[in-house]
């Protein structure tokens, strides 16, 4: 029997699983045991007038028949033609074969999984409805909700938010706060005010990573299918402030897992037993593992994701001593959430400080021995940049992946 969409091993290894075979897919007749025959006890035989029923054998629960046990059961796989074959009772072996065809050997969805990873000036993460610091906005029972946190200062050197101790973020009030409004961030009908879909979710920034302590973590946050994402992010290239690295793609079946990768190798120099030196390569990357799991609502389609993020990055500032070999540090987070088809997951919190020194002088008075400081000045400019890593499945019809 040829299985046309799945691995005919799987499909085998499943078989012997509901049929309670062994893992060589065998369930041979049973041995004679050797010893000294014992006849059975004597049983009463009734007389052929009250015999109604042919006498049932008796069976232990679970245990096959003896038919089975004459024959055998026999399943096996045939990697060349991709087919697996099965040995038993014609009857048996078409309620076998259906199975197979309508319950193993059936289409399962296939997931896109578009990524997107981008380079942001930090300041500007405000502007894309996804801020690290902030609340929550959504819809409950025909309510608007919108929190933010308004109340938290911002350090002008870092040009972080400082979490709040304790409390919940500012709910949003437009008569204290006359500058905000909801459509800043989500779409708002003109005629009630009122935001018409979508969500954007925050996440506290107690937890959030620094320059200083870049290894605490990754974040997560859930941006609404009606937010144009991509286009707020064109806006931003366009001003210098976001940087596009790459957008790769890719199709995963149900249940399997997408990986997508991007970094390089970094060299490791050491000395071999001989007196020379041997050098290895040790992965930097920033890694994704997306496993999708599709699930048919009335009236939406939800993907379950498993989601595992690593980033690992050579820190070439601390480089060992004697060597020049430099640390990586490693950052891992494992999450799973459920997003509606469209919707983007996006992952941030891998923090970069660029800090670019800029002289100005007036010409020739600048180069005065001494007194050229009076017509020259320094500047030091420190732009703390995030790596966000948008994710976006979306289920493929079956008749567009056939």
């Amino acid at each position: 029997m040829p299985s046309t969409r799945w691995s005919a091993g799987e499909v085998a290894k499943t078989l012997q699983g509901i049929l309670g075979l062994p893992p060589a897919g065998t369930i041979a007749p049973p041995a004679p045991s050797p010893g000294i025959y014992a006849p059975p006890p004597p049983i009463d035989i009734p007389s052929e007038g009250q015999l109604s029923q042919p006498l049932a054998p008796v069976l232990m629960p679970g245990m096959p028949l003896p038919e089975t046990l004459a024959k055998g059961i026999t399943v096996s796989a045939h990697k060349p033609t991709n087919s697996v074959f099965i040995r038993h009772y014609e009857a048996d072996l078409a309620r076998i074969k259906r199975l197979v065809k309508e319950q193993l050997d059936v289409p399962l969805p296939q997931v896109q999984i578009a990524a997107q990873m981008v380079v942001i000036v930090r300041n500007a993460l405000e502007q894309l409805g996804v801020q690290w610091g902030g609340g929550v906005v959504g819809r409950n029972a025909g309510n608007t909700l919108l929190g933010r946190g308004l109340a938290q200062p911002v350090n002008p050197v870092t040009g972080l938010a400082t979490p709040q101790a304790s409390g919940t973020p500012t709910t949003f009030n437009p008569t204290a706060n006359p500058g905000f409004t909801a459509g800043s961030i989500l779409p708002v009908d003109p005629a009630t005010g009122l935001a018409t879909g979508g969500n954007v979710v925050s996440l506290p920034t107690s937890g959030l990573p620094t320059a200083a302590n870049p290894a605490m973590g990754l974040l997560f946050g859930i941006v609404g299918n009606h937010f144009n994402l991509s286009m707020a992010i064109q806006a931003l290239e366009t001003q210098g402030k976001a940087r596009s690295l790459a957008e790769p793609k890719t199709v995963t079946v149900e249940n399997s897992t997408a990986v997508i990768s991007r970094g390089f190798e970094v060299p490791y120099v050491s000395q071999s037993g001989f007196g020379g030196t041997q050098v290895q390569f040790k992965d930097a990357l920033l890694k994704l593992e997306v496993t999708p799991r599709v699930i048919h609502e009335p009236e939406v389609t939800l993907i379950r994701m498993k989601v595992l993020v690593e980033n690992n990055e050579p820190d070439f500032t601390k480089v060992l001593a004697g060597t020049s070999n430099p640390p990586i540090f490693k950052r891992r987070s494992e999450n799973e959430v459920i997003v509606r088809e469209g919707e983007r997951l996006v992952i941030g919190g891998v923090l970069t400080d660029n800090d670019t020194k800029t002289q100005r002088e007036v010409p020739l008075l600048g180069r005065i021995p001494v007194l050229g400081w009076l017509f020259k000045s320094r500047e030091l400019t420190v732009d703390s940049q995030e790596m966000v890593v948008i994710i976006t499945p979306t289920v493929i019809p079956i008749q567009r992946a056939r």
